[in-house]
């Protein structure tokens, strides 16, 4: 895998966090504050969490997969104190040490806490849109 460089301090990025799981973990309060655990990586997280790079929480959202509802939540990338986001592509960005497979040690522990009490706006549910055979 070779990521680009790390993304400038300003740029928001986006997490999609499934609807479904969002309520029946009870992830997003009732202030719209997100549980740490709604940024544990998962099984599709095997080179980095992955963020979405959009012009909106709409166009985020999109880019689930079709019949699913998604909350969006709002980082700013310079809010984030060691932990790097870097570019993947022009819509899709990486924390790399955030794997699956390091999902249980301290310092993604660490990087889940600190995206929960950084992310700036939850909106949503919005409908995903890619169709996925």
């Amino acid at each position: 895998m070779s990521l680009g460089p790390p993304l400038h301090p300003d740029e928001i990025v986006y997490r999609r966090i499934a609807a479904r799981s969002a309520d029946d973990a009870q992830w997003i309060d009732e202030n719209c504050r997100v549980d740490a655990n709604a940024f544990r990586p998962n099984s599709g997280d095997a080179d980095g969490l992955s963020l979405t790079r959009a012009s909106s929480p709409e166009v985020a959202a999109a880019g689930g997969r079709l019949g699913k509802e998604y909350y969006i939540v709002a980082i700013r990338v310079g809010d984030l104190i060691n932990v790097p986001v870097c570019e993947d592509s022009p819509t899709h960005a990486l924390i790399p040490n955030m794997t699956y497979n390091a999902r249980k040690t301290d310092a993604v522990r660490e990087a889940m806490e600190q995206l929960s009490q950084k992310c700036s706006v939850v909106s949503g549910p919005y409908p995903g849109t890619v169709d996925v055979e």
